[in-house]
């Protein structure tokens, strides 16, 4: 598994040139929307000053002028005078400034240049499919949330074999058709293993939105997920509640190693877990609300910075996965072919 800083001694020997180029784009775009509502607002500061100083000399014989309404033409007039001034200003700014700057191309496209090289780096044999994500039904396959019509999209999938187990990985929006919010936003991460789970667990971020969003609203039907169970490690009980139906199978799943890497992912991250080990299968929903690739986009993000975090959150998930194949007490004897 390759570190961090070798991901950065990558990007310096092969991304680095676009990487300037891009970060060279946003600071050019970001100058140019300045200076663009600035040549907005001048003619308007303008009339405005005109207008007030003309009334303030004017305003005996405005009292007295016998066609008081030719002001508020003289005022109509003078706004539609600066309106077309204005869209002239803007007109003429796009079309000459912003293409001296070769700001009107075609946006980088970041899923190419960086994302791909990436995802090569870090395995040759990972595929990247940058439209597709995981379907609705192995979402709701593990029994976590409550089977109802989801809306489900995402982007960004990548699968691939680590160990023995088959994943994939993307970023996933999950909601309901009636309701315009999202009750899960961020990356998601499935695992296949060989075998099966003794039985079912499922282990979520002690968050109050889950209680107010995703158990009143019977997203989550704890009632199905078991009883809670509490691990002998208070720091984990402060920041995870854990369900089952047999408490020896979480117990034995809840190896040091996973506690401490899952309390590490926690701390660092701060956004809400959804765990749940269900038959052979291990999903994990991180909901950071974010996008890593598509963000890369946006005017005011640090590109190294994103492509660091991405790279760092789905090098714990490999981890995690990798801690969990060792543990040989969770498996039941028998075994699934993938």
């Amino acid at each position: 598994m390759k570190t961090l800083e070798e991901l950065n001694t990558f990007i310096d020997h092969q991304l680095l040139d676009e990487l300037k180029k891009m970060e060279d784009r946003q600071i050019l775009i970001r100058n140019s929307m300045r200076w663009m509502w600035i040549t907005c607002l001048f003619p308007f500061c303008i009339w405005g000053f005109f207008v007030i100083s003309h009334f303030a000399i004017a305003e005996e014989e405005l009292n007295t002028y016998e066609h008081p309404e030719y002001w508020k033409l003289f005022g109509i007039a003078g706004m539609i005078l600066v309106v077309t001034i204005t869209c002239y200003l803007v007109r003429y700014y796009m079309r000459n400034r912003l293409e001296e700057e070769d700001l009107v191309e075609t946006p980088v496209n970041v899923k190419e240049v960086f994302v791909k090289p990436i995802v090569s780096f870090l395995n040759s044999h990972y595929t990247y499919q940058p439209w597709n994500h995981i379907s609705s039904e192995m979402f709701l396959e593990n029994h976590l949330f409550a089977d109802k019509s989801y809306r489900i999209t995402g982007s960004n999938l990548i699968y691939g074999i680590s160990g023995e187990a088959q994943f994939q990985y993307c970023n996933l929006k999950v909601g309901l058709d009636s309701m315009p919010d999202n009750i899960f936003a961020g990356s998601y991460f499935i695992a296949q293993f060989p075998a099966v789970f003794q039985s079912s667990v499922y282990i979520l971020s002690k968050d109050v939105k889950i209680t107010d969003q995703l158990f009143e609203n019977e997203y989550i039907d704890t009632w199905s997920l078991g009883r809670k169970v509490l691990p002998n490690n208070k720091h984990f009980n402060r920041l995870f509640v854990v369900y089952t139906k047999d408490s020896m199978v979480a117990l034995n799943l809840l190896s040091d190693d996973l506690i401490e890497l899952l309390c590490v992912m926690q701390q660092r991250t701060k956004y809400r877990f959804l765990l749940a080990f269900h038959e052979n299968k291990l999903s994990f929903g991180i909901d950071n609300n974010c996008n890593h690739f598509e963000m890369l986009e946006e005017e005011k993000v640090n590109v190294r910075a994103l492509l660091e975090q991405f790279y760092v959150e789905f090098n714990e998930l490999l981890q995690f996965t990798a801690v969990l194949s060792k543990n040989v007490d969770i498996w039941s004897r028998v075994e699934l072919e993938i």
